[in-house]
C-alpha cells in the first residue's frame, strides 16, 4: 500500500451490464476488492440497480442503460438497497469514497426541460450519497451534441448544481470526457473548475480520456494520431497539467488503459460518439497500448496524495470476451496493476 494513497477502485472494474456476459454480483465485488487489498470504492448505479431487483425481488422502471429516472416508489428501494452496501462495504472494512452518476447534467439552457430535471436529479443522487456515507458525487461532463460548449455558460451551471450538494456537506468531482461536448480532456474541464469557482467542486482526472483525445487515433492502423507534432504536444499538455492544475481540487483520480481497436474504425460507419468503440476496450493499466504510465506520472507530480481509483470496462481484446476467472482473481489482478502504476512512482 502507498503510504500516500489511498488504494480504490470503480465496481464496473469487475464487470458491468453494457458488457457481454454481465457482471458478478455486487456482493462478490465486494469481498473480492477487500480480500484483494482495496480499502475504497467508486460506487456505480448500475451495481446498485441489479442489487436492488435482488434483494427486493423486484423490477425498476428505467429500461435504457443510461436511464435514471426512477419512480418515486423505485427510489426508495434504491435507497434502502443503498444502506444495504453501506453494511456490506464497512463490514469488510471497505469505504465508499464516491458515487458514480449524475450524466448530461451541465450545460443545459436556464429553465429548459434538461436543466430542470438534473436538479431534480441531483436531490436523488444526494440522498444516495448519504445512504452510501460518502460525500462525493462524480459527475461526467455532459455528452449531448445540444449541450452548452460556452466555458463560462457550463461553468456558471455547473456552480449553481455544485451548490446544492454544498448546502448538503457534499462535494462534486467533475469528470471530462474524451467525448464530452464542452470538455473532452483536462484542459477545458480545468478551466470548467475554476471558472465555477466551487469549494466544493473539483476536477476527476481519468487516464484514459486524456490518452484517447490526445495521443490515440481510431482511424489509425497504429492506434495513435500520426500528426508529425503530435507527440511533442502530448508531452507539453502533461507538463502543463502538472504545473498548472492545483492538487487541493483534484478530488478523483481514475487509472485505465485500453486495447487498440482489431482494425482501425471505418470514417464512413462510426457511431456515435466515436469514442465509444472502446466502450469494451478499456482494460487495466498495463495491459493495453497507451502510454498510460506517463499520464499517471503527470498527475502524481501535482502532488495529489489523495485517493486513486482504478476504472475498467474489460470486454477483452475483442471487446466482447468477459475476462476468465473468479472476481477475486480479476481483483488481484487490478490490485497488481494499481501497484504497478502507483508504487515508486512520482
Amino acid at each position: 500500500m502507498s503510504a500516500t494513497h489511498q488504494k480504490i477502485c470503480a465496481t464496473v472494474s469487475l464487470g458491468m451490464p453494457l458488457l457481454p456476459g454481465g457482471q458478478f454480483p455486487l456482493e462478490e465485488k465486494i469481498a473480492a476488492f477487500a480480500e484483494a487489498g482495496f480499502t475504497g470504492i467508486d460506487f456505480y448505479m448500475w451495481d446498485l440497480k441489479p442489487f436492488t431487483e435482488q434483494l427486493f425481488g423486484c423490477k425498476l422502471t428505467p429500461k435504457e442503460f443510461f436511464d435514471f429516472s426512477f419512480t418515486e416508489e423505485d427510489w426508495k428501494l434504491l435507497f434502502q438497497a443503498a444502506e444495504r452496501v453501506y453494511e456490506l462495504c464497512n463490514s469488510y472494512g471497505l469505504q465508499v469514497i464516491s458515487v458514480i452518476g449524475l450524466f448530461q447534467g451541465e450545460g443545459w439552457p436556464k429553465g429548459s426541460e434538461q436543466a430542470i430535471k438534473a436538479r431534480e436529479s441531483l436531490e436523488k443522487w444526494s440522498l444516495l450519497l448519504k445512504a452510501l456515507r460518502t460525500d462525493m458525487l462524480i459527475v461526467a461532463a455532459n455528452t449531448s451534441p445540444s449541450a452548452e460548449k460556452n466555458l463560462d455558460l457550463v461553468a456558471e451551471d455547473l456552480g449553481e448544481l455544485a451548490d446544492i450538494l454544498r448546502s448538503r456537506g457534499q462535494r462534486m468531482s467533475f469528470e471530462f470526457m474524451s467525448w464530452s461536448t464542452a470538455a473532452p480532456t483536462w484542459g477545458p474541464a480545468w478551466e470548467i473548475v475554476k471558472k465555477a469557482d466551487r469549494p466544493n467542486l473539483g476536477i476527476c482526472i481519468d487516464v484514459f480520456h486524456i490518452i484517447a483525445i490526445e495521443w490515440a487515433d481510431l482511424l489509425t492502423e497504429s492506434g495513435r494520431l500520426e500528426d508529425p507534432d503530435a507527440v511533442e504536444k502530448f508531452h507539453e499538455s502533461l507538463k502543463r497539467l502538472t504545473k498548472e492544475v492545483d492538487p487541493d481540487k483534484i478530488f478523483s483520480i481514475q487509472l485505465g488503459d485500453a486495447y487498440k481497436l482489431p482494425s482501425p474504425a471505418d470514417p464512413n460507419n462510426l457511431t456515435w460518439p466515436p469514442l465509444l468503440q472502446w466502450a469494451g476496450l478499456r482494460t487495466k493499466p498495463g495491459l493495453g497500448f497507451l502510454p498510460h504510465q506517463e499520464v499517471t506520472d503527470a498527475i502524481l507530480k501535482t502532488g495529489w496524495k489523495g485517493p486513486i481509483s482504478i476504472e475498467c470496462f474489460d470486454g477483452g481484446r475483442d471487446g466482447n470476451t468477459v475476462p476468465a476467472g473468479s472476481a477475486l482473481e480479476q481483483a488481484k489482478i487490478l490490485s497488481e496493476s494499481w501497484d504497478n502504476s502507483i508504487l515508486g512512482h512520482p
